[in-house]
C-alpha cells in the first residue's frame, strides 16, 4: 500500500488515490484495504480558518468550536469547513468515592464496601 496522494480539488470535496495490491506470492486473504477515499480541502477557498479552541468540558465528552470566515474579496461556496467538532478531555478527571459500609460481621473476619465513580463519566477518562 502507497501513501495517499494529494486531495484532487484545492476547494472542497475531492478525492485522494493510493496503490493497493498483494505482496504475497501466496494470494492475499481478506478484504483489500480501500483505493481511494473522499478528503475536504479549503486550501484554494477564500475561507480563513482558525484554530480549534478548547474542550467545552474539562471532563468527559463535549465540543471544541474554531472561526470560520468568508475573507472578503472572496467568492466562497457552500457553508465552508466545520466549525465544530467532537472532543473528549480528561483534564479535571477523577475518582469520587463514598462513604464505606458498615462491617458484614459483628464479629472476626468481614467486609467493608464503598462507591467508587469517575467523575467524568465512564472509568477510563480517569486514571488508576
Amino acid at each position: 500500500v502507497t501513501e495517499w496522494s494529494a486531495c484532487s480539488t484545492a476547494c472542497g470535496t475531492g478525492v485522494q488515490e493510493r496503490e493497493v495490491f498483494c505482496a504475497g506470492s501466496d494470494g492475499c486473504s481478506g478484504v483489500a484495504p480501500d483505493a481511494q477515499r473522499s478528503c475536504e480541502s479549503v486550501d484554494g477557498c477564500g475561507w480563513s480558518v482558525g484554530p480549534w479552541g478548547a474542550c467545552d468540558t474539562a471532563c468527559g465528552d463535549g465540543i471544541q468550536r474554531r472561526n470560520v470566515t468568508c475573507e472578503a474579496g472572496e467568492t466562497c461556496e457552500g457553508s465552508g469547513p466545520p466549525t465544530w467538532q467532537y472532543c473528549r478531555s480528561r483534564d479535571a478527571c477523577g475518582w469520587t468515592t463514598g462513604a464505606w459500609s458498615s462491617c458484614s460481621s459483628g464479629c472476626g473476619a468481614g467486609v467493608r464496601t464503598r462507591q467508587v465513580q469517575c467523575s467524568g463519566g465512564p472509568p477510563e477518562l480517569c486514571d488508576a
